[in-house]
């Protein structure tokens, strides 16, 4: 069984490939609005019984940059009960589209979180996913790193 850990930080690095999380709040520059921000949970159970929950912030900059914050919690029982969370920025990145209204945005990201250094690092190859935001809202599937977990993020 994979560790805990392993599992929720690989299903965070995957939804960071889709999108960047950050409150409109968080600004640091005056000079730098949010100009679309998403926010959802979701929650699934693996094969092996680990429970994640988590709730996704994705924030979209007038710069043309994008950020990804993630607070998630992934609980074991039985012989190996164990919990991790995580809460803070995975992603970050630029994006093309516009994220203030329904229609595709491309996402590149530059930064991901590494669960074994833990904290966020250059990314070594760079490549773009496209998102279809429809009525408002958008869904990022995780199933490849956590069996079965979708994040529907809606438009704030």
């Amino acid at each position: 069984m994979k560790s805990v850990k392993k599992i929720l930080f690989g299903a965070f690095a995957f939804a960071a490939l889709s999108f960047g999380l950050a409150s409109c709040a968080d600004d640091e520059e005056e000079s730098l609005k949010c100009v679309a921000e998403y926010v959802g949970t979701g929650s699934a159970q693996d094969s092996d019984g680990v429970i994640c929950t988590c709730t996704v912030r994705a924030s979209f900059y007038n710069n043309k940059e994008y950020k990804i914050d993630m607070n998630a919690t992934a609980v074991a029982t039985g012989e190996s009960a164990a919990t991790a969370t995580i809460d803070g920025t995975i992603e970050i990145g630029t994006y093309t589209g516009d994220a203030t209204k329904d229609g595709t945005v491309r996402c590149t990201a530059t930064k991901e979180y590494d669960d074994e250094q833990e904290k966020l690092v250059d990314v070594a190859t760079k490549t773009t996913d496209e998102v279809t935001i429809a009525n408002g809202e958008f869904t990022l599937d995780l199933s490849d790193e956590f069996e079965n977990l979708e994040v529907t993020l809606k438009r704030k």
